[in-house]
């Protein structure tokens, strides 16, 4: 069986908030929307600092990864997202719990969020 697994890290939103870093953004989107993926995995500093929430790069953040999650319900994607480093993410990725939604209290992805590394049972592999 093969396995095809895509991981993604220091995205670093919030060192900057350019139309290049966006195009580069939809590319990866692009990406995964064409290719059939089982894991996705972004492994720490999705952003670069504390952000206010409603900054232009916090907002790009949170949309390049609501776009992520309905591109994993329409194409069954699991992701998985640890903390990164505690100058970077400070613990923000967490909203993103907020962003997975559930049908009868029942969550439509398999998402997890890591504040710390450790092992996992996933698609018959330790990972």
């Amino acid at each position: 069986m093969k396995i095809k697994i895509v991981e993604i890290n220091d995205l670093h939103f919030g060192i900057s908030d350019t139309e290049r870093e966006k195009e580069e953004l939809k590319m990866f989107l692009d990406f995964i929307r064409s290719h059939d993926i089982d894991l996705l995995e972004f492994n720490g500093d999705f952003f670069d600092h504390k952000l206010n929430m409603f900054e232009s790069a916090a907002l790009t953040g949170m949309n390049f990864f609501n776009e992520v999650v309905s591109i994993a319900i329409e194409k069954n994607i699991i992701i998985r997202m640890i903390e990164g480093t505690y100058s970077h993410d400070r613990f923000q990725p967490k909203i993103f719990d907020n962003f997975i939604p559930e049908d009868n209290g029942k969550k439509l992805i398999d998402y997890n969020f890591f504040e710390t590394v450790g092992e996992e049972d996933l698609l018959g592999l330790k990972i």
